[in-house]
Formats: C-alpha cells, structure tokens, sequence
C-alpha cells in the first residue's frame, strides 16, 4: 500500500512540474482563521492558495530567506 502512495506523490510532482511549479511545497497558517495551508512553488516563486475553512485567497511571495509577504483578498460574500 506504501508503495502505491509514494507512487502517486511522485506522479503529483511530476504534473505540477510541467504546469510550470517547482517541488517546492510552502506551508503556513491562515491569518484570518489559524488553518493550515498547504501550496505548491510556482515558477516565479510564489504560492498561491484559498484557505478551504475561510475561503481567503492568499499569495505567499519569499523576499529573503527570513522575510515572506502574503496578500490577502477576502471571498466576495464578505464584502
């Protein structure tokens, strides 16, 4: 069973690969509601995700190795 798991992760990696994403997985919190999130590197080095708990839109930019940036757009039922 292990095998046919690592087997299908590989196989993720090689899709994002050629959809232009690194393999880089990024990982941080939800500054609106503390969930986990969860992205894959796209070319240019950012990440994007919506929070699956809240429905924030986030785009995580690294600007140096201790400093990262998130923008944070809010879902339309929250205008």
């Amino acid at each position: 069973m292990s095998e046919r798991v690592a087997e299908m992760a590989i196989g993720i990696h090689e899709s994002k690969k050629q959809e232009g994403y690194t393999v880089d997985i990024q990982r941080w919190y939800c500054p609106n509601c503390a969930e986990l999130i969860t992205a894959y590197t796209s070319s240019d080095g950012s990440a994007k995700a919506r929070c699956k708990k809240c429905g924030v839109l986030m785009t995580k930019k690294s600007i140096n190795r201790r400093n990262d940036v998130i923008e944070i757009v809010m879902p339309h039922s929250h205008y």
